[in-house]
């Protein structure tokens, strides 16, 4: 199995990762949690803040 990408934002602004990876650029954090985008194929999930839904996405590829 092979899982795709997720990303996950520390802060609202994050120039550091925004360098080296610019598509993070619009990438936002909910209510200041942590908060995971799963991508795949250069496209994004909608973004969650729960870990169960989080490792659904994953398991789900």
């Amino acid at each position: 199995m092979t899982f795709p990408r997720w990303i996950r934002p520390a802060q609202e602004d994050e120039p550091e990762i925004t360098a080296i990876a610019e598509f993070t650029k619009d990438l936002k954090s909910i209510q200041g949690k942590v908060t995971a985008y799963i991508c795949k194929d250069y496209a994004c999930s909608e973004p969650t803040t729960s870990v169960e839904e989080m490792l659904q996405r994953l398991r789900r590829g």
